[in-house]
């Protein structure tokens, strides 16, 4: 069950609107390389963070 406040968020997301959704700078975000190639799958051209994988990640579900 994703808890009320990020159930809003969109399930799949640009690391852009990801990093803003987290209150962080797109660039402080990109300097964890690790925890995003474990959120992201690439969609079309672009790496597309997954909503449920980054709730993981972060220990929030």
């Amino acid at each position: 069950m994703i808890p009320a406040p990020y159930s809003e968020w969109p399930v799949v997301m640009s690391r852009a609107k990801a990093a803003r959704l987290l209150g962080v700078d797109r660039k402080t975000l990109a300097k964890n390389k690790d925890l995003l190639n474990r959120c992201s799958e690439v969609i079309g051209n672009q790496p597309k963070i997954i909503r449920d994988r980054l709730l993981r990640e972060l220990k929030i579900i």
